[in-house]
């Protein structure tokens, strides 16, 4: 029965437990390379990465729409911060992209809000035009962030960067309005209306919240990689898939939680490192992803149609 107990503990905790599975399997298939304490430190690197940009899509998710903005946020604010301002000092440097990624994100809100263009719509517009500038300006000429960032490049800073944005993002969207309303607004968009919820500008700052996580993982992309590449702000897809992985709903409401980012983050980067290790070629990983994502979209809808007509 959907209603017993042990039904609402067992789907509680699938994500946990879908964690605990792939870790073993990897261990398994594996063995001592996987354990290797590089193969482990990229892995956290990794997910520490999608970690973060995850927490930011998750505000998005939860009222329901698909952010497909996050990377190309990401691209386009790595793009005007080290073009325009990598002989900032490290921390005037971080701020830039900061402020980047929050305005780009109130701007997408605006345009989704204010002019009524499709979320999914926007953001693939700027995943294109990110792929398009970065293609242009890194075939004429490298583009190097300052060499102050490289000094950041160890696990450490990874791992801290984590511990900041994940508890923050986590309070923001449990005890905030922002998240709160949020979530809200998935659950029934009229109704949150009807109650008093200024609903355009929570999305607005849905969005805005998304950016700046973009802009923070700008900033950790730009240490990492050290400079442009016409690759860099790939997350769209991978931040969607890990925090459905993880349990969040694609169609947001109270069921939508923090803890999907975390979860679904390192889910993801397991199961992309082993299948790697595994000698799978890169390209059919990405066909895994997508049909694991397809499968996700599927049964989640599928559980938002049954809850409407039950």
């Amino acid at each position: 029965m959907k209603n017993s107990r042990f039904y609402r503990i067992a789907k509680k905790f699938a994500p946990y437990l879908g964690l605990l599975l792939l870790i073993l399997v990897s261990i398994a298939l594996g063995g001592s390379t996987f354990l290797a304490a590089k193969n482990l430190r990229n892995i956290m690197i990794q997910s520490s990465m999608l970690m973060v940009i995850s927490v930011g899509t998750a505000f998005v998710m939860a009222h329901g729409d698909m952010d497909f903005a996050n990377g190309g946020i990401m691209g386009l604010t790595m793009v005007i911060a080290i073009v325009f301002f990598r002989d900032l000092p490290t921390w005037a440097f971080l701020v830039v992209c900061l402020l980047i990624g929050f305005a780009m994100g109130a701007l997408v809100g605006v345009l989704v809000t204010k002019l009524r263009v499709v979320a999914f719509i926007v953001g693939m517009c700027i995943m294109r035009l990110c792929s398009a500038i970065l293609s242009t300006i890194t075939q004429s000429q490298t583009w190097s962030a300052s060499p102050a960032l490289s000094g950041l490049n160890t696990p450490s800073f990874y791992l801290i960067t984590c511990v900041i944005v994940v508890p923050l993002g986590f309070v923001a969207f449990e005890y905030t309005k922002v998240g709160q309303y949020n979530k809200a607004i998935g659950v029934n968009r009229a109704a949150a209306k009807l109650s008093g919820i200024p609903v355009d500008r929570y999305l607005i700052f849905s969005f805005a919240a998304s950016g700046l996580c973009a802009g923070v993982v700008a900033f950790m992309t730009s240490v990492r990689t050290g400079g442009l590449s016409n690759s860099t702000g790939s997350y769209e897809v991978n931040a969607l898939i890990g925090l459905t992985i993880g349990g969040m709903p694609l169609t947001g409401g109270s069921k939508a939680y923090i803890r999907s980012a975390v979860i679904g983050a390192l889910s993801l980067t397991i199961l992309n490192n082993i299948l790697v290790l595994c000698g799978v070629n890169a390209d059919f990983v990405n066909v895994i992803k997508g049909a694991v994502f397809l499968l996700l979209v599927l049964i989640s809808y599928r559980k938002r149609a049954d809850s409407v007509t039950a």
